[in-house]
């Protein structure tokens, strides 16, 4: 091991005064006496908190020698300064990643939340052309082409969304370790039979506290990738589940992954005995659009990535060419005690009487949102802004029973709309539209008043089932 090995692994200074009698090189002789050395004052070098090793720093002389007063604190000076220097590069890598995957998850979000507001209106006017059609008309399953054909291009803006760290989501306590299990059993039967999966999963449940269907297809889609990545060749698929907690100290030495933090973790990690991947294509894996297949669309680890940083959780991966690739995934664990109680759908209210304010800059959205609303038997104010809206409240303060804002819209926006609305009657109830979660939404506003978030694009029956619930609210 020699000196500087010593000095590594135990993390402690090695003074070897005659490198010809010291039994730590006793392999090493020889090599000493080609480079002409004769001793070695080795020092470990850390990182600030000397917790993490990160190699070892030596000083030789050409004759056996013992360091003088001095010598062993320049030593231990200098190795402390590469250490810094080591940190310093190390973390300006990291924080070039976090800032490039921060502007593409913000131009991903936008370029989704953009074309939301496309779809709604495609959407909702061929659902609106279907309502107005009889049965026997041939134009009907062309229309429900353009439905189900917007709601596959809704599915692609999620995965945009989701890679932002901006998809809508509905969270619940739930045993993440045994929906690991169950889609690693699903997984398995439909793997070619050249293919074995194990299982390492942890004994006991492992809480998580997130969207259950969001995180499945997280493990789903490393599962799948992991068989693909092996493909018609005899292989080898390990799915894991660990319990782990993590102190201060030991969050640095995780598999490398120095993001996370001290904490409660379900570890659950998928492994192939696939090709593997070189340098190049590991650093791209989760930028959008960004695939080693011969089809899709690219979107699949970019969403992985967010929907799992959504959770104040981490990804990494460790692969190499030839040797296989591993996809780990940690989520901060929680109680599965006082689950949230499932919602319970509620009975249609009467839409008779009641009047809506609806406020979008965006022309087709906001004429496909007032039919719906119309053909469901409300009375509808429509206005092109904000600030529009909080005149048309100011007129008449009690003249209407629901708000329905665009959050984006110029002059005076969705927050700033709600502020004043809110200033002019305090129990109004307004409704959100919103590319945005309504965790986000709830959270930004406070849950002050907020009676929901619409989704872009939203289905009538959505629409319709928020107002009313709105209504109730009363």
């Amino acid at each position: 091991m020699g000196s500087c090995g010593t000095a590594a692994f135990w993390s402690v200074p090695v003074v070897v005064e005659n490198i010809h009698e010291d039994p730590l090189w006793e392999d090493l002789r020889e090599a000493a006496k080609i480079a002409g050395v004769s001793a070695c004052w080795s020092v470990p070098v850390t990182g600030a908190t000397g917790d993490e090793v990160l190699g070892a720093m030596a000083l030789y002389r050409d004759e056996p020698a013992a360091p003088g007063p001095f010598d062993m604190e320049l030593l231990e000076i200098s190795a402390r300064m590469v250490g810094l220097a080591i940190e310093h590069d190390r973390m300006s890598a990291q924080l070039r990643e976090a800032t490039k995957a921060e502007a593409i998850g913000a131009l991903a979000g936008g370029i989704a939340h953009d074309f939301n507001n496309l779809l709604a209106a495609v959407m909702g006017n061929a659902e609106l052309a279907l309502l107005s059609l009889p049965e026997e008309s041939d134009a009907r399953s062309n229309l429900d082409t353009i439905v189900s054909t917007c709601e596959a291009a809704s599915d692609l803006c999620k995965q945009m969304l989701a890679y932002a760290g901006r998809g809508s989501s509905s969270k619940e306590a739930f045993d993440c370790n045994l929906l690991v299990k169950e889609l690693g059993e699903l997984m398995k039967a439909a793997l070619s039979k050249k293919v074995s999966m194990s299982f390492e999963t942890h004994d006991s449940p492992l809480g998580v506290f997130g969207d259950q269907s969001h995180l499945r297809q997280v493990f789903m889609n490393l599962m799948t990738n992991a068989s693909d990545a092996i493909g018609n060749e005899a292989g080898r698929i390990i799915v894991g589940t660990r319990a782990l907690s993590l102190g201060p100290g030991e969050v640095e030495q995780v598999d490398s992954h120095p993001r996370l933090k001290p904490g409660n973790y379900i570890h659950v990690w998928v492994g192939d005995t696939g090709e593997g991947m070189g340098p190049e294509t590991k650093a791209k894996i989760f930028d959008p659009f960004f695939t080693t297949k011969n089809t899709g669309h690219g979107l699949g680890l970019a969403a992985v990535l967010g929907i799992v940083k959504s959770h104040k959780g981490e990804v990494s991966v460790e692969s190499e060419l030839g040797a296989g690739t591993t996809f780990s995934v940690w989520l901060p664990i929680t109680t599965l005690d006082g689950q949230r109680a499932a919602s319970v759908p509620s009975t249609a209210a009467v839409a008779e009487g009641k009047r809506i304010l609806v406020a979008d800059d965006e022309k087709p959205v906001r004429v496909v949102i007032v039919a719906m609303l119309e053909t469901a038997g409300y009375s509808v104010v429509e206005v092109e802004d904000g600030q529009e809206a909080v005149e048309a409240s100011r007129s008449d303060p009690d003249g209407f029973d629901c708000v329905l804002l665009d959050l984006n819209m110029p002059k005076l926006d969705g927050e700033e709309a709600f502020a004043q609305l809110q200033a002019i009657r305090s129990d109004v109830r307004v409704i959100l539209n919103s590319g945005f979660t309504e965790e986000e939404m709830l959270a930004r506003f406070h849950g002050a008043g907020l009676a929901g978030v619409l989704h872009k694009p939203a289905p009538m029956k959505t629409l319709i089932a928020k107002v009313e619930k709105a209504l109730r609210q009363a």
